[in-house]
């Protein structure tokens, strides 16, 4: 069952997976940016007409409508497999995708950071924030400039230096400044003109009397 559903990456580009296809291209940016909002949005089922004007605005209706029918047509291609159920779902009035026939990394990113937000298991909380963390590989679909993406990334993006902030100080706590200086690393990656992560790791490096490393942060 796992294996014929598809998994979408969109953490640092995009990517789709199904046993031992890959695809990294759709027919344009429109097609994937498409894609891309329906999966990332629950229930993942929206209205023709609300598609059609989100991503085709400047578009009279009629053109709009149109162009939405050319991209599911296109991704219907492109996903197309031998299955009682279909990924794309579309009738007269409604599209979307049908959640038994996909998994995507911003809708595990985005569980695992509600599951840390309401354990109280600390065990379960510092597991389910650096598995966040390690799912996010980058910017939310970084070559696509639709605004819902923009603000989308820069949500994201946010949750993510948030739960690194988190992760840092439970192992400061601990007395773990070697997975410490790692987050603090991982942070800069995502924000490197991070001043204050900037200078924490610099302190790291001095209490660890690695003086060089401290050094290059430095500069």
């Amino acid at each position: 069952m796992r294996e014929s559903r598809w998994y979408f990456q969109f953490f640092g580009g995009f990517e789709a997976r199904c046993g031992t296809l890959r695809i990294n291209r759709l027919r344009t940016a429109k097609t994937t940016a498409l894609l891309a909002y329906m999966a990332t949005h629950p229930p993942h089922r929206f209205a023709r007409d609300r598609l059609a004007e989100l991503f085709w605005s400047d578009l009279e209706i009629e053109r709009a409508r149109n162009n939405l029918s050319v991209a599911l047509n296109a991704l219907r291609h492109a996903f197309h497999r031998e299955e009682a159920q279909p990924l794309i779902y579309a009738d007269a009035f409604t599209v979307g995708l049908t959640p038994e026939r996909f998994a995507a990394d911003v809708l595990e990113f985005e569980d695992a950071l509600v599951v840390a937000r309401r354990t109280s298991d600390p065990a379960l909380r510092y597991e389910q924030l650096s598995r966040a963390v390690h799912l996010y590989q980058g910017d939310f679909l970084p070559c696509v400039y639709e605004e819902w993406a923009i603000q989308k990334a820069a949500l994201l993006q946010g949750d993510c230096l948030a739960a690194l902030e988190q992760l840092i100080a439970i192992d400061l706590e601990r007395g773990d400044l070697t997975q410490a200086q790692q987050w603090l690393h991982k942070t800069l990656a995502i924000n490197p003109d991070d001043g204050d992560a900037l200078c924490q790791l610099a302190e790291l490096y001095l209490d660890g009397r690695q003086y060089e490393a401290a050094a290059q942060v430095c500069r």
